[in-house]
């Protein structure tokens, strides 16, 4: 059970992920800044991968997560892909490495200029659900 939806805010746009595992909730914050990039692409053409693994080291998971969304962000932008998918090979407290994968574009819908640190914090409720709110910079 994963999912995201996004919500108003004044000037940029904020994804809420949520997820039954982590890997679920940092597949559901990638599909949400996937959407606000580019509403119409489709997840079901693979034509990309990363060529090597992805290393990522944070302070902590809500960390982590950010610096995830900002690596694809950066790749994307460099690459002219979405990268919808995200293979998890190791995803611990401060330290993924993972394989992207998505598809070719020719341009995006918005200009997000950065994924923010902003009130960004895993939480967990009683079911075991993981929840965060990400604010994206347009």
């Amino acid at each position: 059970m994963k999912e995201f939806f996004l919500e108003p805010h004044t000037a940029d746009v904020i994804i809420a992920a949520r997820g039954s595992s982590y890997e679920e909730l940092f597949s559901a914050a990638l599909e949400g800044l996937c959407y606000v990039i580019k509403h119409d692409y489709s997840p079901v053409v693979i034509n990309y991968k990363t060529p090597e693994i992805i290393r990522i080291e944070s302070i902590d998971r809500s960390a982590l997560l950010i610096d995830f969304l900002s690596k694809a962000l950066t790749i994307m932008h460099s690459e002219r892909v979405i990268l919808f998918d995200a293979e998890f090979l190791s995803l611990e407290e401060n330290f993924t490495e993972l394989i992207f994968s998505g598809c070719t574009v020719d341009g995006f819908y918005e200009d997000v200029k950065a994924v923010t640190y902003h009130d960004a914090e895993i939480m967990q409720s009683l079911e075991g659900i993981y929840d965060i709110k990400i604010l994206l910079d347009i």
